[in-house]
């Protein structure tokens, strides 16, 4: 056990009573380790990536107390999905319930499938929306800025994502590989935002990126930083926004529409 920190958690649901199960994880959660402090206003989303015909979502976001320790947090909540009924099978695929522990106090880790903070949450605004709404105080320990900042800049920033890998080659044959991919596939935002600049993925460039000169001279101005496993020093030093870390120019590849399709995501109120 450790002192209590304060925890973020999202969820998601897109099978059953969706706002029941939402009533019954928050009435749960004591038994799992944590200590229920607020939660979001539920949203309703299209689905992102998956197969195709699933059910709209409902999301929102929780923030709870715990003394478990960022594994233990991660393993009480799997355990929680459990108890309601959850059976993993498809990556993306339909749930009764999904369950991730986005923020752990200032913890950051990365050992094996436990990734704290929440990898993918700082572009995801189905997540941050919610998240912003109870949390928007609560600092990103890897982006170095509040959830309301990271919401603002999916926001306000131009449509330009900056790459950062290992060397200026790699960064340059990904950019022009991702201008190949937008004339020969186009990728449609599906759910963008009326007010969302880039509704296309075909507004977008790709800012090579091959040093900590360059990070820090457009990191302010990107959208979403993308950087390497070779960099994961160096990105204290320069985030000031959203992030994700990938571990190869394939997986950036085969992500884009999905990356896409969550930062410019529109999501509705469900009471």
């Amino acid at each position: 056990m450790i002192n209590a920190v304060e925890c973020l958690i999202s969820f998601g649901a897109n099978e059953g009573d969706l706002l029941a199960t939402l009533e019954t994880v928050v009435d749960l959660m004591p038994r799992f380790g944590f200590e229920f402090r607020s939660v979001s206003r539920p949203i309703v989303t299209e689905p992102i990536g998956g197969p195709a015909g699933q059910a709209v979502y409902v999301n929102a976001a929780i923030r709870a107390q715990s003394q478990l320790s960022a594994d233990d947090g991660i393993a009480g909540l799997l355990a929680l999905e459990a108890a309601i009924g959850r059976v993993r099978q498809e990556r993306w695929g339909p749930r009764i319930v999904d369950l991730d522990l986005l923020l752990h106090g200032s913890s950051t880790v990365r050992s094996g499938t436990i990734c704290v903070p929440h990898p993918r949450m700082t572009f995801r605004r189905f997540v941050l929306e919610p998240a912003v709404e109870i949390a928007a105080e609560m600092v990103h320990p890897i982006a170095n800025v509040t959830l309301a900042q990271l919401l603002n800049a999916l926001n306000d920033r131009g449509p330009a994502i900056g790459v950062w890998i290992a060397n200026e080659k790699q960064a340059i044959e990904l950019s022009r590989s991702f201008e190949q991919l937008k004339r020969e596939k186009p990728l449609q935002v599906r759910g963008a935002q009326d007010d969302f600049p880039a509704a296309k993925v075909e507004a977008f460039s790709i800012l090579p990126v091959a040093s900590l000169d360059d990070a820090s001279a457009i990191a302010q101005n990107v959208r979403l930083m993308m950087y390497s496993s070779a960099w994961d020093e160096q990105i204290f030093n320069v985030a000031c926004g959203p992030l994700w870390r990938f571990e190869s120019i394939e997986e950036i590849m085969r992500e884009f529409s999905t990356i896409f399709a969550a930062m410019g995501h529109q999501v509705s109120s469900k009471e």
